[in-house]
């Protein structure tokens, strides 16, 4: 598993990459009052095949807390942040 930060409109959004680099990616996400450490049991089990990515949302686990506590209007916006950095960006 690798941490990495990514940068969602200059919020810091914290991710886990589970899996092998060439691995097709899957995204999970979790739900309200939760965090991508949801996710460590069943991307340990898919990690053999798939590259596994976790995300915290806004808020959320380690990610930054935005001013304003409306977290779940900004969720789609993270989601499309996540998904774009899986096809562009090198596994660390």
């Amino acid at each position: 598993m690798t941490d990495i930060t990514l940068n969602n409109g200059g919020m810091k959004l914290a991710a886990s990459i589970h899996g092998p680099p060439n691995g097709e990616p899957v995204i999970f996400v979790h739900a309200l009052s939760m965090s991508h450490d949801t996710w460590d049991e069943i991307a340990a089990q898919l990690s053999d095949r798939y590259q596994i990515w976790t995300l915290d949302f806004r808020g959320h686990g380690h990610s930054d807390r935005a001013a304003s506590a409306r977290y779940s209007q900004t969720f789609s916006p993270s989601s499309v942040s996540t998904r774009q950095s899986c096809s562009v960006r090198a596994r660390p």
